[in-house]
């Protein structure tokens, strides 16, 4: 049940943006609404370990920060084994980008 869940929410996402995928991440970008959070985000599928995880997010915030861009949005899947630890850090850093713009 938990994977058509993860199945439809991947639809869904896939239904508003254009996805890519490199190696542990899935981007998901609508060129159209460049400024639409939603619709505008990575989510983190697989991931080596928790210190990769930590090191992505803030290479991510310091591109968005250089860039200029209005929001970052980094989100974890729900299978891995610490989304539930990591999500505080992904709060600050999306506070921390707001902050900035």
């Amino acid at each position: 049940m938990l994977q058509q869940i993860f199945a439809l929410q991947e639809s869904f996402d896939c239904s508003f943006s254009k996805r890519t995928t490199v190696p542990h991440v899935h981007h998901y970008r609508d060129e159209n609404i460049s400024d639409m959070y939603s619709s505008n985000f990575s989510q983190i599928y697989d991931a080596p370990g928790e210190g990769w995880i930590k090191s992505y997010i803030a290479r991510q915030l310091q591109d968005a920060k250089e860039r200029g861009l209005g929001h970052l949005k980094v989100t974890l899947h729900p299978s891995l084994p610490f989304s539930d630890e990591l999500s505080c850090l992904l709060l600050i850093a999306d506070r921390a980008q707001k902050e900035t713009t």
